[in-house]
């Protein structure tokens, strides 16, 4: 009886380390558009909070709430009181995902941020850009949507966003119809109008250092100065050298 004890207490500790090491190998993954609905759904169940700003348009409100629908009836999960990891909802499904920006106190969990940085402090908190204008509106293009994926405090983050309303709308369209569209990569900017939409992808630096295989890689400077200038090695993707060359343009080496 001794043995068969000790036999099953080490089957049930290989078991629970095998789900730990399961855990913080999912905690760790870097999710990406290509991977999307993932880690949004998960189990047949909603994964996320979507966030607007305070003061968002009902355009943005709108957006929202059509993006779950869709995961809802994209992956079978059933419209009843289920609530994300880590929350508890006392609304309507529909209201209970749905979070002002002013109503997140803990934002260490899956996010899908509608609205830019002028719009929605989650948005700013996420991109590290301030919530005043007009810093708010960096890197942001007029008749431009935009769809950005960040992995930060072991989650997963996406920011549907535009320079206005408008743009804004492109982007979340472009989600709302994610499992007809094949979307790659961290970023993608979306232009035209919303029958006629074009995709283009940007090739971020965490898009460069990822490779299928080992010698698809090669070893290059992480900063200016590099190796000899107390700077630090990195490998990216040999298909990205030049762009990546590019990316140093204009940057000084400090002695």
């Amino acid at each position: 009886k001794k043995r068969i004890l000790i036999t099953i207490t080490v089957i049930l500790l290989i078991f629970s380390t095998a789900m730990v090491i399961s855990q913080i190998a999912e905690s760790n993954k870097s999710y990406n558009l290509s991977d999307f609905p993932e880690p949004f759904v998960k189990d047949k169940k909603i994964n996320t909070i979507g966030v607007v700003g305070g003061k968002a348009s009902k355009e943005d409100v709108i957006a929202l709430n059509e993006i779950f629908d869709k995961l809802r009836s994209e992956n079978n999960i059933s419209n009843n009181n289920e609530c994300p990891e880590g929350y508890v909802c006392i609304h309507p499904v529909a209201v209970g995902y749905l979070k002002a920006d002013t109503e997140v106190n803990n934002i260490s969990t899956n996010i899908i941020s509608i609205g830019g940085p002028c719009a929605n402090k989650i948005t700013a908190q996420i991109m590290n850009i301030p919530y005043e204008w007009p810093e708010c509106a960096f890197d942001f293009e007029n008749s431009v949507g935009r769809l950005i994926v960040y992995n930060k405090w072991n989650k997963t983050q996406i920011i549907v966003a535009g320079y206005n309303v408008e743009d804004t709308k492109k982007a979340a369209k472009v989600v709302e119809n994610y499992i007809n569209i094949n979307l790659s990569g961290y970023e993608v900017k979306i232009i035209g109008n919303a029958n006629n939409l074009s995709i283009r992808r940007i090739i971020t630096r965490k898009d460069m250092k990822y490779c299928e295989k080992d010698v698809d890689c090669i070893k290059v400077n992480a900063e200016p100065c590099g190796c000899p200038g107390g700077g630090k090695a990195i490998s990216i993707d040999t298909k990205f050298y030049q762009e990546y060359l590019k990316s140093f343009e204009g940057g000084t080496c400090v002695a």
